[in-house]
């Protein structure tokens, strides 16, 4: 199956510059993205999620398979953080060529 990295920014540069200032909605938004996350992963369609550490000048990425790159589009489209507007997200066609199967 096909794989596919699709990138995450958040849109309001002044949260992106301070996290603390995210409003309790685009919290609660952030955490609906977490749970998307983790279902994708109980089912075996999300690889890994992971952000840089410097939310300043970061971005977080997820890495899962999917059937074709519209499946894959519709993945992406459905985050809950894409979806209602909290990040802005890029999709790419993923080749994995090598891996750990166990990370440290």
């Amino acid at each position: 199956m096909p794989h596919f990295v699709y990138t995450l920014q958040l849109i309001d540069t002044d949260v992106a510059q301070d996290l603390s200032r995210m409003s309790p909605e685009h919290q609660a938004i952030v955490s609906e993205h977490f749970t998307y996350l983790q279902q994708l992963c109980e089912q075996k369609t999300l690889i890994m999620a992971g952000r840089t550490e410097n939310p300043a000048t970061g971005f977080g990425i997820c890495l899962f398979k999917a059937a074709d790159e519209t499946t894959a589009q519709n993945l992406m489209s459905n985050d809950p953080a894409v979806a209602k507007g909290v990040m802005r997200a890029i999709l790419h066609p993923f080749r994995l060529a090598l891996f750990q199967t166990q990370i440290d």
